[in-house]
């Protein structure tokens, strides 16, 4: 079969194509195993904190033991464990490649995609299924250690002491349920003796509380403070930015080989199956398929919102019990929610965050910077040369005058 300069010319503008950007391309690959191997497994985590605070290691401790107590933590850190491997790996490309040659799954992802955002028939399907269903796990397993301990606080500084016995029990009962009866009586004993230790001064009890307002601006500012600074949320947000902070080069060679190749398959010629083989190589070297990469964007996306809600939700606790505890004059209550705002602020911002005065720690909101991927019309670029020329010109005239 004779081949005609057309098909010649296909064959070498696939060949120039990837010949001159293999180097950038091998280049982004590197960069991302080297991330890749410097991250290794999305652990989740409830906290990273080392701090001193005798409160707050209490609370990591013990969520510490009720993770271990947890019959489904430990299913979902083994299969975790098994997707991580090599093994899987392997045949999870191998799947994402068939599919993307025969589509023999169907409609099946777009399927998890939304039972995965609607929290509907979880199922642990993969390492990304597995990691954020831990994470989930982890981040409502250590707000409900941290409720419990702040209803134990209240209970025990209450003023009413049968209202505070029940509480206290109450309080116990569920925490023995998560930890174990020892667990749970050694935290009853160390908050007992924190009361006897640490008195609080009875000017503390003389400060006013907060508007609804100011305690809206507190509670937003604490939230964005500590979503900022919380290593499990950065380590989900740099893992993300493996898909998004790709550099131009990447991005254009990608468009450029991929819209070369897709042209030559569509050629009824000997080019086409050669140009489709050479697309499937460079689309499963490239990271796999894009729906494949959606999936796995949308479980982090999840795992993401789980820890902001958790974060949210202590933010709210602290604050909330704060203002309670001084309405009650509760000395545990406000020990256990000054160390809380401590650990998701800092000191120094704790102090700000809990003064009686203004608030003057919130930062100016900054609107939401809108970028196009497509360049501005050319009408639109006209105009604004317009308006430029006109304005010099009545400057100048100014000037002149």
């Amino acid at each position: 079969m004779k081949v005609s300069v057309k098909q010649l010319r296909f064959v070498g503008l696939i060949a120039v194509s990837s010949i001159l950007l293999a180097p950038a391309f091998a280049l982004e690959i590197s960069e991302t195993n080297e991330k890749e191997s410097l991250r290794g497994t999305l652990h989740g985590k409830i906290s990273l904190d080392a701090s001193s605070d005798p409160i707050i290691k209490c609370i990591n401790d013990l969520t510490d033991v009720a993770l271990a107590n947890d019959a489904n933590i430990k299913k979902i850190n083994a299969y975790v464990d098994r997707f991580k491997g090599l093994k899987h790996a392997i045949v999870h490309r191998s799947k994402d490649a068939l599919n993307y040659v025969i589509l023999y799954k169907g409609t099946s992802q777009s399927s998890e995609a939304s039972d995965v955002i609607l929290d509907e028939k979880q199922k642990l399907k993969g390492r990304s299924s597995a990691e954020y269903m831990r994470q989930k796990l982890i981040d409502r397993t250590g707000l409900s250690v941290t409720q419990t301990i702040l209803d134990m606080a209240m209970g025990l500084g209450s003023a009413d002491s049968a209202a505070g016995a029940c509480q206290v029990k109450a309080a116990t009962e569920k925490l023995t349920t998560l930890v174990g009866k020892d667990k749970a009586d050694e935290t009853l004993h160390f908050l007992q003796e924190m009361l006897k230790q640490n008195p609080v001064a009875d000017d503390t009890w003389s400060q006013k509380l907060w508007s609804i307002s100011q305690k809206a601006d507190r509670q937003n500012y604490l939230v964005d403070l500590s979503v900022a600074t919380d290593p499990v949320s950065q380590e989900i947000v740099n893992y993300l930015h493996k898909y998004n902070n790709v550099s131009k080069l990447n991005r254009g060679s990608q468009k450029l080989v991929r819209t070369t190749l897709g042209i030559a398959s569509l050629s009824p010629t000997l080019v086409a199956p050669a140009a489709q083989a050479a697309l499937f190589a460079w689309v499963m070297a490239s990271g796999g398929s894009e729906e494949d990469k959606l999936l796995r964007e949308v479980y982090l996306a999840k795992a993401l919102d789980s820890r902001n809600k958790t974060v949210s939700e202590k933010a709210h606790l602290a604050l909330e019990y704060y203002q309670m505890s001084l309405l009650t004059k509760n000395p545990v209550l406000f020990h256990c929610c000054r160390s809380l705002v401590k650990q998701m602020a800092g000191d120094t911002n704790a102090n700000c965050l809990l003064s009686q005065g203004t608030f003057i720690g919130q930062q100016p909101v900054k609107e939401e910077e809108i970028s196009f991927s497509d360049d501005e019309p050319k009408k639109t670029k006209k105009k604004k040369r317009k308006a430029k020329t006109a304005v010099s010109t009545v400057d100048n005239e100014t000037a002149t005058k």
